[in-house]
């Protein structure tokens, strides 16, 4: 009647019992009168098709539930590592508060400072290997952002050198100067994180070096707009069939390195992809077991368009984290600020308390969010210092509250989460800084000395 085609899949069963897909096609026939004379068509057998179809499906499935499970565990790994950063962050703040509170203690004796200096030295490396476990869950989600200036690249060999100069002189070690006969060498780069590149790579140096030994550092210009940095040692050497794993996170050459010399095996993962984030490459030398290792460094030059009138960004704290990066030298403090110091552990409490009241600032302390709410509610501040792990919310949960009863002070989020994510939350509900712990104190204390200059500021107008 309506002239259609047909088409339709069925199963049909066969004279030997056996259930076979077959797949009709017809096409109406009509003569000139339009009378139906018929179907014409075909029904080929679709069974190996729809075999295969249905494996092709289940295949597809699998894939399916196994990348949702690769998803999973990755975000649980995530997730675990920025929890252990914290966990491990904490007790570090303090450690490191009262290390620095005492190395300016004029009572100590040289010997003392001497001691102090070890353990703020120490504290700072431990923070440096959280930042690595850091690093490398940014790198692997594409979430390593460089922060681009102009700088000169013998200036953080010498600051990436000064680090390690304390360890080369321990194992008496003869280290070659810097031969840099064709510099300055300009790039556009980050410093920071060119600096916690050959920070790596001289501390592996000096690290696989036995006692005696020699560590040397040499840059050199190319031909190719690039400026060549090799960094050598006479140590422990790298087997051939190690040289192509040695740039994988978490992998060391043998496993007997890892009980010898200790380390995770990150600091070479995260300098080739800093390499490569700057549009250089790194690769690894050795002649064998026990014959040195020369690792090269290719970075670009920066071109005299490039360059303009920019100044380097340099020198450079041992803390690497974006938000820790040094900053103009801030105003001398005006006056002292009343301080409200939010935070939930006991000992980071007390020495951040006492370090303030030292500089001449009013700290009252709260606990949690409902004290700090009462206590700002109540008394005038001009400056919120919290922690954003708090035992009945966040510090942001915190300065949220606070915007919106009125009350608009300026703050600094203190947290051992350190992540871009984090410290963005923090920017979006007013947040003045986000500093990881350890917190730098110098770092801490020029951000509230440029806080109060800003008070100062309106105060006058």
């Amino acid at each position: 009647r309506d002239h259609r085609r047909f088409h339709a899949e069925v199963r049909v069963r066969r004279f030997d019992g056996e259930w076979r897909c077959i797949e009709s096609h017809g096409q109406p026939r009509f003569s000139a009168s339009g009378e139906f004379l018929g179907m014409v068509g075909s029904s080929p057998d679709i069974t190996e098709r729809k075999q295969a179809d249905a494996e092709l499906s289940a295949a597809k499935l699998i894939a399916e539930q196994a990348q949702a499970a690769a998803e999973h565990a990755s975000k649980a790994k995530d997730h675990f590592i920025a929890v252990l950063s914290h966990e491990l962050r904490n007790p570090l703040n303090p450690v490191l508060a009262t290390t620095s509170m005492l190395l300016n203690d004029p009572r100590f004796d040289a010997d003392t400072r001497e001691q102090l200096e070890v353990i703020r030295r120490n504290v700072e490396l431990e923070a440096l290997l959280i930042d690595d476990l850091l690093d490398v869950t940014r790198i692997e989600r594409g979430k390593l952002e460089l922060d681009r200036r102009h700088i000169e690249l013998t200036t953080v060999l010498r600051r990436a050198v000064e680090v390690c100069m304390s360890d080369i002189q321990a194992r008496k070690l003869k280290f070659l100067n810097l031969a840099a006969n064709d510099g300055p060498y300009w790039l556009h780069a980050d410093a920071a994180r060119l600096q916690q590149v050959f920070w790596n790579l001289i501390r592996n140096a000096v690290k696989f070096t036995p006692v005696g030994g020699c560590v040397g550092v040499r840059c050199r210009r190319d031909n190719d707009g690039f400026v060549v940095v090799e960094v050598n040692d006479s140590g422990e050497g790298i087997e051939p069939e190690a040289l192509s794993r040695i740039f994988n996170a978490f992998e060391q050459a043998e496993r007997s390195i890892t009980r010898q010399f200790g380390g995770l095996g990150l600091g070479l993962a995260i300098s080739k992809a800093m390499a490569e984030l700057h549009g250089g490459t790194i690769h690894a030398h050795s002649e064998g077991k026990g014959k040195g290792a020369t690792f090269t460094v290719r970075l670009p030059l920066a071109s005299e368009a490039m360059m303009g009138d920019a100044a380097p960004s340099i020198p450079l704290s041992l803390h690497r984290s974006n938000e820790d990066l040094p900053a103009p030298a801030a105003p001398s403090l005006p006056r002292p600020l009343r301080i409200l110091l939010v935070e939930d552990h006991g000992d980071t409490a007390r020495i951040m308390r006492r370090l303030l009241s030292a500089k001449g600032h009013h700290v009252q302390h709260a606990a949690d969010v409902a004290t700090a709410q009462a206590l700002a509610e109540k008394h005038t501040f001009d400056l919120l210092l919290s922690d954003l792990g708090l035992p009945d919310g966040s510090g942001l949960d915190l300065m949220r509250a606070l915007r919106n009863k009125g009350i608009n002070l300026p703050g600094i989020a203190l947290s051992g989460y350190g992540q871009e994510a984090d410290i963005q939350q923090s920017r979006e509900v007013g947040f003045a800084a986000h500093l990881t712990k350890p917190v730098s104190l110098p770092k801490l204390e020029e951000i509230i000395a440029t806080i109060s200059a800003q008070l100062a500021v309106q105060q006058e107008t």
